[in-house]
């Protein structure tokens, strides 16, 4: 029979005393002031507004692993019955939770994940977010609506990251118009279209530039760390144009740094036009040594139909010179690693002695595999 009564969150939890032991705060209210603990557990947050729901069920799976040998969370309930295990001090419950995270951390949590790694200082769970959101930042989770509970400064501190992967840099630009959006637009639940999107703030009332707004204004950051250069089909610079390069202080931001690119690249890249693509088929059966390049085929130009050929510049020279960088990102012995050939310099040109780069041969990568190339084109 039992022979503890805890009171907490307007309910009566009947409970045996010798499994109080795993939790510190517990064990306290057996030989303290009782009073003065339970005010603790009422002005305490136990969640975040967001998933205040599962705050009953929360406490209840705390308490019920006191009964556990092994201890059970189910992922869904991780963020909250972490922030019970901190309330009620059960260390072994606090990092079972933290080890369920980092084994699912996916569009769908790790938002939350990442509130929690912050609050709680958890930095391997921070880690393994940022990771995460480096490479699934502008392929998944722009598509989620809660993407909107991922903070500013953490946005922007992705959006620099060198080891941001993105298909091109406008997907970038629509990952921050996304964003935007969700911000402007908290009652939304279910994500719209990216053409719904760019209608909206197409429709915006065109007195003044969005970006030079009072509610604008501090999503500048996050323009700022854009490669807008980058952005060269017709059909795009067209709505760059007419939603960002009104606003005088990103355009110059813009022009300053292509200046710079052009002139003074800096080691890192961090202007480069990135293209990029994901390998999931497994040529790995096959071979345990993957080979990455950079071809110039110029062969392939006449046979491009015009509907193509008219969103795209082409360079008429014989030689071109391109600082170029090539960099994968796979796992390794279940940790991400990061491969890179490091800053080269070359022309290129239609001779089968320049149409190339120099090769970037890996071994011991398992899928996925994220590949990044990143350009620059000097003034010459």
């Amino acid at each position: 029979s039992t022979d503890v009564v805890l009171q907490c969150l307007d309910s009566f939890w009947e409970l045996h005393s010798q499994y109080l032991l795993k939790s510190k705060l517990l064990l306290e209210l057996l030989t303290t002031n009782v009073t003065e603990i339970l005010l603790c557990l009422y002005t305490e947050p136990v969640l975040c507004s967001s998933i205040l729901y599962f705050v009953g069920i929360a406490f209840a799976v705390a308490l019920g692993n006191l009964y556990n040998a092994e201890l059970e969370v189910d992922v869904k309930y991780a963020v909250s019955v972490l922030t019970a295990a901190s309330i009620l001090k059960f260390p072994t419950l606090f990092q079972k939770c933290v080890s369920v995270m980092m084994n699912n951390i996916n569009s769908t949590t790790v938002c939350h994940f990442l509130t929690a790694a912050l609050k709680y200082n958890l930095d391997l769970l921070m880690h393994d977010c940022e990771r995460w959101l480096e490479l699934n930042l502008t392929v998944h989770l722009r598509y989620e609506a809660n993407f909107r509970d991922l903070q500013l400064d953490f946005l922007h501190k992705i959006l620099l990251s060198p080891r941001l992967f993105t298909f091109s840099e406008y997907h970038v630009l629509q990952t921050v118009l996304c964003w935007i959006f969700l911000q402007m637009n908290p009652k939304v639940r279910i994500m719209p279209s990216y053409n719904g999107i760019l209608t909206y703030f197409i429709s915006l009332p065109k007195t003044s530039v969005f970006l030079e707004k009072e509610i604008g204004e501090r999503f500048l950051a996050l323009f700022k760390a854009l490669r807008l250069h980058g952005i060269t089909e017709s059909k795009y610079c067209m709505f760059v144009e007419l939603l960002i390069f009104k606003c005088q202080t990103v355009l110059l931001h813009s022009l300053l740094w292509n200046v710079a690119c052009h002139f003074k690249p800096s080691p890192d890249f961090r202007r480069a036009d990135r293209i990029a693509w994901r390998e999931y088929q497994k040529y790995l059966a096959y071979s345990n040594i993957l080979i990455f390049i950079i071809i110039c085929d110029c062969s392939l130009y006449s046979s491009l139909p015009f509907r193509i050929c008219e969103r795209y510049a082409f360079s008429l020279r014989q030689e071109r010179e391109i600082q170029y960088a090539i960099q994968v990102q796979s796992l390794v012995d279940e940790r991400w690693q990061v491969f890179n050939s490091g800053k080269q310099t070359q022309k290129f040109g239609v001779t089968k002695k320049t149409c190339h780069s120099q090769v970037l041969m890996i071994a011991g990568l398992t899928m996925p595999i994220f590949v990044t190339f990143a350009l620059l084109f000097p003034a010459s």
